[in-house]
């Protein structure tokens, strides 16, 4: 039984990560448009908290796993980093090979802080996991 619950706790490591991500971008966005409604920085609002709801991402997304793997949490949290950097790397490669006049587009360089965000937070995050989940 006890092999079974590891198993499944390894198996669901990367959609925990997921989950929790998608969530706490979802609810930070949430509040975005709440408090939207009553405060307003003019123009800064959303470029401020879009950075921050990426870098809680790249945080939850690291972090989250690791609190869900069953061993070798500090281990998984590297693993979920450089998966997390490689793929907003990709991300960012991406969309500067698509856009027509990349250097002069505005959305660009949004995108490219965002992703430097998420790159942040996720890195931040495996020290975080590796203080908090010593492996000994």
């Amino acid at each position: 039984m006890e092999t079974i619950k590891i198993t499944l706790r390894w198996i669901a490591v990367i959609p925990a990560s997921l989950a929790g991500s998608l969530l706490v971008y979802a609810l930070i966005r949430l509040s975005d448009a709440f408090w939207g409604m009553i405060f307003s920085i003019h123009g800064y609002q959303d470029f401020i908290l879009d950075a921050i709801a990426h870098g809680a991402f790249g945080f939850t997304f690291v972090f989250a796993g690791a609190y869900v793997a069953p061993k070798f949490k500090s281990k998984v949290a590297i693993v979920l980093g450089v998966i997390a950097v490689l793929f907003i790397a990709f991300l960012a490669l991406f969309s500067a090979t698509t856009f027509d006049v990349f250097w002069k587009n505005l959305s660009f360089w949004k995108e490219l802080f965002y992703n430097i965000a998420t790159i942040a937070g996720s890195i931040y995050a495996i020290g975080a996991a590796s203080d908090e989940f010593p492996d000994h």
